[in-house]
Order: structure tokens, then C-alpha cells, then sequence
């Protein structure tokens, strides 16, 4: 059993190392079971590291410096990485409205801790601990600390502070949530989805086969589509990426765009129209008593290769959204068109020539 006690009891890198997965892998584990249907998911891994931490299990001080350091660093990459597909596009449509509340909340919160520090007579570097628990602001602790030991000022305060403060900073916002929406919220008040939910962000898939995007990065397109949408993922020979800015796209391509359905629906018609041929069939019946003549009309349309900008710009006339194909021959889509080899008619919607023939062996004549 001395293997045991070296492993989890001795300071050492491999004890440090076991001791935090195993306090993680714990914690993520309580973390996804619900009480009364809520969990608390990742934030359970700090209230397993208490509790081990209460029964005397302790790690080497540099060892746990350089995890308190390096975890925070992950933390931040991965959140980063999570948020970075959507952040500059949301940044552009809605920066100062994002940004104005922000900022406010910063500095009414610092505000009221400066203030209560003053009133309860509770020392400044304790009373940012406090803030940062009760927010579960674990970035902003780490550069609280970094800043006291700057200082010259014990940062360990602040930790202890905020160990303390972190779990009501959770399960309290859950129970007011739970709270509030009991005393406050009745089922019809909730909104529900639109019928056809037109404003709904939708989440679509698209294969490249438009060469006029071959070999374009990300923010060429963007900067040039003048539309809300976000590439968050791009699938390369079997292989799964975030796309940067500066990633160019190739020919077959799947990105998966978040965007709205009705401009995801016609942007997906459209790029699988560009640059190719598709055919328009119309089948057209006519009846009189109990004679049917059935006939049927085919038009070829080619396509020419066009830019996503273009096909963003089509899109935001509003005339694709009604349109059978995502387009229409008889306006603003005409200019899409490269050429027709059959009826122009049979594109827009019905065969008028054929049709005026059928009605003809009828006995119907329009010009005798």
C-alpha cells in the first residue's frame, strides 16, 4: 500500500497530476446528474476540489501554482475557440449593444464591491475574491491575483474569498432563476416559436461546387456577402476544422453557415444551381368532360458561376423566397441565367405555347 500512499499523498508532478484528473473526473460526473432537472455540469469538479481539500489532500505549491495557471490558460483557449466563429460578425451587427451593457455591469459591480469593502470594513484584495465568486468569474480572479502579487499585496485572500463565495455565486443564481420564473412567469408568457420560424437561427450544410469562391479565405467572403452569417465548421478529406479568417476554401468543401432558414434554404438552392445545368419540367393537364389530355414541357437552364456575394445580394431582394427553384427567369433572377434551351414560359411557370395547342385539339382557337 506504500505505492498508494506515494500516489496520492506524497508531493510529487505524478500525484498532482493524478490527484487533479481525479478530482475532475469526479466532479464532471456528479456535474451531470439533475436534481429536481438541474445540473451543475463542470462547475461540480470546484466543490469536488473543497471537499477534498477539507479531508487534507493537498498538492505541491508550485505544482498547484502551475495548474491554477495553466488551467486558466486552457480555460480561456477553449472558450475562445468556442465563441471566436461568431464573435466579429455578432461584433459588427451588434457590438455597441453588447458592448454599453457590458461595461455598465463591470463598473456598477466594482462599484458596489468598493462600497460594501468601505461599509462591512472587509479588506479590498478579500472583497475582489468575493466579486469574483459571486459572478463565477474564474478569469477574473486569476488577473485579480496576478495584479495584488503585482502589489506587493497577499493574493491568497482573494482565493479563499472567492472559494467561498463561488458556490452560492451558482447554485443562488439557480434557485433565483427557479425562483422567479415560479412566482413570476405563467406558460403564457412564454414566447413560442413563430409558425414558420422564419426568424429562428437555422444551422445548414453546404457542399462548394461554385468556383467563383474556389480559393477565397473566409473574410474575402464575408467582407463581400454584406450578410449576417457565420462559417462554423469546415470538412476537408474527412477531417473536421474551425476555419479562420484566413482559410481558403477549396472545391467539395462542406462548411456548415448559421444563418436564418428562409435565406439558408434559398442560398443552398442557389449554390447548387450556379454553374450548372438543371431542368424545369411541367406536366399540364386538360380535361373536357370525360376526355384528359396530359402532355408535358422540359426547359434546360444553364447557369452561370456566380460569387456568394451576388447570390447573398439576389437573396436579400426577396424574390427567391417564393420561388419554386430559389429563383425567378422573369426578374432580377434572369441575370443568373446564362442561357435557356426550351420554353422561357415553362421556367416561369406554365408552357404557354403547349398549353394554347392542347386547347386547340379541343376545339378552342384564340386567334380564329
Amino acid at each position: 500500500m506504500e505505492w498508494l500512499k506515494e500516489l496520492f499523498v506524497e508531493h510529487s508532478a505524478l500525484q498532482a497530476v493524478v490527484v487533479v484528473s481525479l478530482i475532475s473526473t469526479i466532479g464532471i460526473g456528479l456535474g451531470k446528474i439533475r436534481f429536481f432537472g438541474i445540473s451543475l455540469g463542470t462547475a461540480f469538479i470546484f466543490f469536488v476540489g473543497i471537499l477534498a481539500g477539507h479531508f487534507g489532500l493537498s498538492l505541491d505549491p508550485a505544482m498547484l501554482t502551475y495548474a491554477e495557471s495553466f488551467g486558466l490558460v486552457i480555460f480561456v483557449y477553449a472558450l475562445g475557440l468556442q465563441v471566436g466563429p461568431g464573435f466579429f460578425s455578432s461584433m459588427r451587427a451588434d457590438g455597441l449593444r453588447l458592448v454599453s451593457p457590458a461595461i455598465a455591469i463591470v463598473l456598477l459591480g466594482t462599484a458596489l464591491a468598493m462600497a460594501m469593502s468601505y461599509a462591512f470594513g472587509v479588506s479590498m484584495p478579500d472583497m475582489s475574491g468575493i466579486l469574483c465568486g459571486a459572478t463565477t468569474n474564474t478569469p477574473a480572479l486569476g488577473a485579480a491575483q496576478q495584479t495584488l502579487q503585482q502589489m506587493g499585496i497577499d493574493a491568497n485572500g482573494a482565493a479563499l474569498s472567492c472559494a467561498v463565495a463561488y458556490p452560492l455565486g451558482v447554485v443562488g443564481v439557480i434557485l433565483a432563476v427557479v425562483f422567479l420564473r415560479k412566482l413570476f412567469v405563467r406558460p403564457c408568457d412564454m414566447p413560442g416559436p413563430d409558425a414558420e420560424h422564419r426568424k429562428n437561427v437555422f444551422i445548414a450544410s453546404y457542399r462548394l461546387t461554385n468556383p467563383a469562391v474556389f480559393g477565397k479565405s473566409v473574410h474575402e467572403i464575408a467582407v463581400h456577402s454584406h450578410h449576417h452569417f457565420v462559417i462554423s465548421r469546415l470538412w476537408r478529406n474527412g477531417q473536421v476544422s474551425i476555419p479562420t479568417s484566413d482559410r481558403q476554401l477549396q472545391r467539395d468543401d462542406v462548411i456548415l453557415v448559421i444563418t436564418n432558414r428562409d435565406e439558408a434554404d434559398a442560398l443552398r438552392m442557389l449554390t447548387e444551381l450556379q454553374g450548372r445545368r438543371h431542368t424545369v419540367c411541367t406536366g399540364v393537364t386538360v380535361r373536357r368532360g370525360g376526355e384528359i389530355l396530359t402532355e408535358s414541357a422540359s426547359t434546360d437552364v444553364y447557369f452561370r458561376p456566380a460569387a456568394e456575394a451576388e447570390l447573398w445580394g439576389y437573396i436579400r431582394t426577396g424574390e427567391p423566397m417564393d420561388k419554386a427553384g430559389a429563383y425567378g427567369v422573369q426578374g432580377l433572377g434572369a441575370l443568373l441565367v446564362e442561357r435557356l434551351d426550351g420554353d422561357f414560359f415553362n421556367v416561369m411557370g406554365l408552357p404557354v405555347l403547349r398549353l394554347s395547342r392542347m386547347l386547340e385539339r379541343f376545339g378552342v382557337h384564340f386567334f380564329c
